[in-house]
């Protein structure tokens, strides 16, 4: 993911996106921290990546809105981070993600620190984003459930040095609702990419 970003060089080869080497200002990342700037309203922090490009204070609110609508959070435009919940910040954090439509968005376990149903109600969030918005998007967890729930297609990759150790993929149709959990499609999927999981774990945990 460092790669990707442009944060670390590839040792060896090459990394291409869209078919030709990408610009790394159509990236954006969400991490597992929200790192909302405390002193920012919900509507400036969105707002951050196009006010760092110089775009028109009009222009990178109306943009900024419009990515808040996205996630849900209408309502909270002018509300602190502090007076918002976990799994608000990482809708918030998601929106100034998006707020430039990147064609690429990268998610480094952004939804590890929060409980079960928020973790769950995010991931459907992720979902109906992802199905307006039809970015790629590269998101590293270590829930298989998470994993197979979102992905068309998973990499298992060993503890260091890193690599793919195997490559699945998920052939469950979109949309994706949560009754598929508890389908023997997803039981199976899930019990197949757990196996590699633990045939690679020798020396540390995957990711």
């Amino acid at each position: 993911m460092r790669m990707i970003a442009g944060l670390t060089r590839p040792s060896e080869g090459e990394i291409r996106m869209v078919g030709a080497e990408g610009d790394r200002q159509d990236v954006s990342i969400v991490f597992q921290d929200a790192t909302l700037l405390p002193w920012r309203t919900v509507l400036a922090n969105v707002a951050l990546p196009l006010e760092l490009r110089h775009v028109s204070r009009r222009e990178r609110e109306a943009a900024a809105r419009a990515a808040i609508e996205l996630v849900g959070l209408g309502p909270q435009v002018k509300a602190l981070p502090r007076q918002l919940s976990g799994g608000m910040r990482m809708r918030v954090s998601i929106a100034r993600a998006l707020v430039s439509h990147p064609p690429l968005l990268l998610m480094d376990e952004p939804f590890g620190a929060l409980d079960e149903i928020t973790r769950q109600q995010l991931q459907n969030e992720l979902l109906r984003i992802w199905s307006q918005e039809r970015c790629t998007i590269v998101f590293v967890t270590h829930s298989v459930m998470e994993a197979v729930f979102l992905s068309t297609r998973i990499a298992v990759m060993t503890p260091s040095p890193g690599r793919v150790a195997d490559v699945f993929d998920v052939p469950i149709a979109y949309p994706r609702s949560d009754d598929l959990r508890t389908t023997p499609e997803f039981s199976a999927q899930v019990a197949a990419v757990s196996r590699s999981l633990h045939r690679n774990m020798a020396g540390g945990t995957p990711c």
